[in-house]
């Protein structure tokens, strides 16, 4: 038994390390055991044993009827599952993954390892680089598209006096170095 128990606290003190939540849930979907980091994840006391993930993810049945961490249907499966805080992405994100415990009876279902990361920063990084791919691409579309025009015009006007070809010129020069200066703000 001394062993045993040494090789518990050994397990315990290894799962409080990880920065990342970590719970482990019975048959019946409560907690028997909470890693410091879930507890932090949660803000809520050092006390997750007895409570359901769901109660402390605040999954609400009702709410959120085709959460696939709710799915009886997916209990034997590992699931992975992105969930915003209070149903809002600002206030943040957690990637939550659930893996059935394997080994005895599979069928019965034995409980399920939870693993909970905050990848809220991840979120807004990826929010910032999508609103920039956006905005730099709307930016380079304007000069390029008169550059086109003025271009097509130049090639398809048979009647032209030479000040407006050279007007045209100096305005396809003009948008080009244009785009020449974004590029480079970009790069």
């Amino acid at each position: 038994h001394v062993l045993e128990g040494f090789r518990q606290r050994k397990s315990d003190q290894i799962l409080n390390t990880l920065p990342d939540g970590i719970a482990v849930t019975d048959a019946d979907a409560r907690i028997t055991f909470a890693n410091q980091a879930l507890a932090a994840l949660l803000a809520v006391g050092d006390e997750l044993t007895g409570k359901t993930m769901a109660d402390c993810l605040e999954l609400d049945p009702a709410g959120h009827p085709d959460h696939p961490l709710l799915d009886p249907e997916l209990q034997l499966r590992d699931v992975v599952a992105e969930l915003s805080r209070s149903g809002d992405s600002s206030q943040g994100v957690w990637r939550i993954a659930r893996c059935p415990l394997r080994g005895g009876d599979a069928a019965k279902g034995q409980g399920h390892v939870w693993l909970v990361r905050d990848v809220t920063q991840q979120k807004l990084a990826d929010q910032m680089r999508n609103q920039f791919v956006y905005s730099a691409t709307h930016e380079l579309r304007t000069p390029l598209s008169n550059i086109k025009a003025y271009a097509e015009t130049l090639a398809l006007s048979d009647v032209m006096s030479v000040d407006q070809q050279k007007e045209f010129c100096n305005i396809i020069n003009t948008e080009a170095t244009r785009l020449a200066r974004l590029i480079d703000d970009l790069l």
